[in-house]
């Protein structure tokens, strides 16, 4: 009797002390997601990097306690929940540190004698072409930072609410592994559209000035780490991102024709202005978009080169065909690289 009464105050100690210790797992928990969820609610992006710091240490102890309680799963989920506070509050002291510090042209000589007097004469020359620019990065992200990415992506709480709900659960910009970081770069040019006006000042040299514009299409993608509610296992996905931006060119230059028939070829040279001005930036995550700031606009002067064939029929058509070479910014701060023209114009010699 005496040893049954013995066996049963034992199971009722052990019986405590592992409610005791299931008491101190789930008040860490409790305690570790009410300083989660302050990282959302504060005001200022240092203190939510102080909140989502202290979340991070209380799951640290909570995976302790109830790995010393045996519930593994339990245990690996809060190590999960400790990843991500950790890089929560990683993205928060960079919020506040740019906060900080940001303010953010008959092949017979007679035609040709016949429009190349010895007394000047004006041209006309609208022209179509391609550019082929040197710069393989998007406007201000050359470098792959995400950080204006992330700030647009935490500064819209409703925003992240909705993301909340269409993943299913938490998720954060960035891999397990590695930092986020922009990559997979695609450009598209769309047609650049000018006009070029000049002076035959003698029957070989020439005088001009061109202007022109193009649109441009850049893509990148960016990791996003997301974690399934029931069991917090990480899972990955791709975010896009999309920027616009407008190009002006223009030049001021010469160049001489060499030959005395119709069709010449010519070389030039002069001085080469170019001007970025970026437009609407997106960025998408499992379907929802969402307006990142735009960068400044920016401009760059520099040398061209140029060099082609001119085709002057009998009559005043004056067609060319011809390249230049140039240098300009890839973005705001940067230096200048070499960039490229291909165009066809078709004018009037006035």
């Amino acid at each position: 009797m005496k040893k049954a009464l013995f066996i049963i105050l034992l199971c009722n100690v052990f019986s405590a002390i592992s409610l005791n210790a299931q008491s101190a797992a789930a008040a860490l928990q409790a305690a570790a997601e009410a300083a989660y969820d302050r990282g959302y609610t504060e005001s200022e992006a240092a203190d939510q990097a102080k909140a989502f710091d202290e979340a991070a240490g209380l799951f640290e102890k909570t995976a302790r306690a109830y790995r010393a309680e045996g519930q593994e799963e339990m245990a690996r989920g809060a190590e999960h929940m400790a990843g991500l506070a950790r890089q929560n509050a990683e993205h928060r002291r960079r919020l506040a540190e740019n906060t900080f510090f940001s303010p953010m042209g008959s092949l017979s000589g007679a035609a040709f004698k016949l429009y190349h007097t010895r007394h000047p004469h004006l041209f006309l020359l609208p022209e179509a072409g391609m550019p082929f620019p040197a710069r393989k990065e998007a406007i201000g992200f050359d470098d792959g930072s995400i950080d204006q990415v992330q700030q647009a992506l935490y500064s819209d709480p409703a925003f992240l609410e909705r993301m909340f709900e269409q993943l299913g659960g938490e998720f954060f910009i960035g891999a397990l592994s590695a930092p986020a970081k922009l990559e997979g770069f695609e450009e598209e040019y769309g047609l650049y559209k000018g006009a070029t006006i000049g002076v035959f000042a003698m029957p070989h040299l020439r005088f001009e000035a061109s202007y022109g514009q193009y649109r441009s299409r850049i893509t990148a993608h960016f990791p996003v780490t997301a974690f399934r509610p029931e069991t917090y296992e990480p899972y990955s996905l791709k975010g896009q991102l999309s920027m616009a931006a407008q190009h002006t060119e223009a030049a001021l230059g010469a160049s001489y024709a060499f030959g005395r028939g119709a069709l010449q070829p010519f070389a030039g040279l002069g001085m080469h202005y170019s001007a970025t001005r970026p437009g609407a930036t997106q960025a998408a995550i499992a379907g929802l978009s969402f307006e990142v700031a735009s960068h400044r606009p920016f401009h760059s002067f520099g040398p061209y080169f140029s060099g082609g064939l001119t085709w002057q029929p009998a009559g005043p058509v004056l067609l060319r065909l011809s390249g230049k070479a140039y240098t300009a910014k890839g973005q705001e701060g940067g230096k200048n690289a070499l960039n490229g023209m291909l165009s066809l114009g078709l004018g009037l010699v006035l």
